[in-house]
């Protein structure tokens, strides 16, 4: 690529800007000359953590990347408009990747830009395969796509200019140097925190922490004399996202109080309270999705008699108790404020977090999850 080239890279499902599959084609650009590298990060839309990866692929990773690829001709068309040379352009996507750089070639061309160079790296199968919106010859001028995979995760299908199969057979699982068949462990069991030869302390070490992880761990040590063991509980926790806790006002006297929190686990408890005494009036709708996390709202009306003071602070607390876990956050009412749509302005955010002993993991969906024995 000349010094005026810009190359893009998408990277797969479930994978991170900081991967040595990203670093490495970043660095083999860079190393050619000097060429701009544009990588997309679209982590937090590439996988969701839950329990199982097959749903986190079909349900949010698959119509995520159809979506983010008609995003990304929008874009290309606002950075054609800013000056930006589309024609020395060349785009790389690995799996999803491939197929999102495909979708925007795709849409670019129906309004009569031609992107000149994409290549497809193992494009993948699944949500692809006999549909419109993926990858293919017709996406960009030239499209190669190089199949490492076609037999599994990959498609088999040709989707480029040229196609190329390395150890290609058909039929048979292709495994290439150096790539083995087994997923990647959620758990590494080979840790360990002492070198003593008498002192056999281990470990076990979270790579992807979900909360199907949650459950009892045994620990057994064995000698030629005796065997002794011992059961702890490992619970892998979900705080949710989006807590809110808001004021409704349609009427003169009366306010409603919304507490909202989505993606909790396990079930958790949600009460408001006004000087530390729940409402009786209160009314809770849980849902729990197909990925076992649970949305809860929480409703209830005040009216302005019940309110003897110039203010009253309600708090919104959501709880975890398996997991210690607690946050509040705290709305301030005004009795006698005209009707409005939402009061906002009086919203006070409290947190009151009590954290167990353990280990906090940030995931793509800004989710954290911690874990506790």
């Amino acid at each position: 690529m000349s010094a005026s080239a810009v190359g893009f890279f998408l990277f797969l499902f479930i994978g991170i800007p900081t991967g040595p599959a990203v670093t490495a084609v970043i660095k083999t650009y860079i190393e050619q000359g000097e060429s701009n590298v544009v990588l997309l990060n679209w982590d937090y839309l590439a996988s969701k953590p839950l329990p199982s990866l097959a749903s986190s692929y079909v349900n949010f990773a698959v119509p995520n990347a159809r979506q983010l690829g008609v995003r990304l001709a929008s874009t290309f068309l606002d950075l054609k408009e800013s000056g930006m040379d589309l024609n020395k352009t060349h785009l790389i996507g690995h799996s999803l990747g491939a197929h999102i750089l495909g979708i925007a070639g795709n849409h670019l061309a129906a309004k009569g830009v031609l992107l000149p160079w994409i290549t497809g790296l193992d494009p993948a199968a699944v949500g692809f395969e006999n549909k419109a919106a993926r990858l293919y010859q017709g996406s960009a001028l030239f499209v190669d796509v190089i199949h490492t995979d076609p037999n599994k995760y990959g498609t088999s299908m040709p989707s480029g200019t040229v196609d190329f199969w390395p150890n290609f057979k058909s039929g048979w699982p292709i495994i290439q140097p150096g790539c083995g068949r087994k997923p990647a462990p959620a758990l590494s069991k080979e840790e360990s925190i002492s070198d003593e030869p008498l002192q056999a302390y281990r470990a076990i070490k979270i790579l992807k922490p979900t909360t199907d992880l949650s459950g009892n761990y045994t620990c057994v040590v064995s000698t030629f004399i005796e065997e002794d063991r011992q059961t702890r509980p490992m619970l892998v926790y979900s705080p949710g996202r989006n807590f809110n806790f808001v004021q409704e006002k349609k009427y003169v006297f009366l306010v409603t109080l919304i507490c909202t929190i989505e993606d909790v686990y396990p079930k958790p408890e949600v009460v408001i309270t006004a000087q530390g005494i729940p409402l009786k009036q209160s009314v809770s709708e849980m849902k729990m999705d197909s990925w076992g996390l649970y949305t809860v709202t929480v409703k209830t009306v005040v009216h302005d008699d019940d309110v003897i003071t110039p203010s009253q602070e309600y708090v919104c607390t959501l709880s975890i108790p398996s997991a210690n876990y607690t946050i509040s956050k705290t709305t301030t009412y005004y009795p006698g404020l005209m009707p409005t749509t939402y009061i906002a302005a009086f919203e006070i955010q409290k947190p009151q977090e009590r954290q167990a002993n353990g280990m906090q993991y940030h995931t793509i969906l800004t989710y954290i999850y911690k874990i506790t024995f």
